[in-house]
């Protein structure tokens, strides 16, 4: 997947140098972070993983929770995003990349936070 800058956005946490940085600044041209200085086509988008899911706090009880967020496993590294409310239940999309769950999340208000270092 060719990334482009605007696909992403401040916050977003990128994959570099063997572990997950969160973007600080954008330009017209780069993706730059406390120790990255990057071409979007440079990135890779990181797909979403269990262990990704876990590090952010999310649990497994049938469907991956965090809060009144749901993610609804539907295959490989696609997820179903839902956000609840008292008797009601919104579909917000599909999701099979970190920055584009952030995306979703922050729509909400919801920001992903490390529960552990990598």
């Amino acid at each position: 997947m060719l990334m482009n800058v605007k696909d992403f956005r401040i916050g977003d946490y990128i994959y570099y140098n063997g572990s997950y940085r969160p973007i600080t600044t954008i330009t017209s041209d780069k993706i730059i972070g406390k120790d990255f200085d990057l071409f979007p086509k440079d990135i890779q988008p990181v797909l979403i993983t269990t262990e990704l899911l876990k590090i952010f706090g999310f649990v497994f009880d049938n469907v991956w929770k965090l809060g009144n967020v749901i993610l609804s496993h539907v295959f490989n590294n696609t997820y179903k995003v839902f956000y609840t409310k008292p008797n009601r239940t919104i579909f917000k999309g599909n999701v099979s990349y970190l920055h584009e769950l952030q995306h979703k999340l922050w729509d909400l208000k919801i920001e992903l936070i490390w529960v552990w270092e990598t």
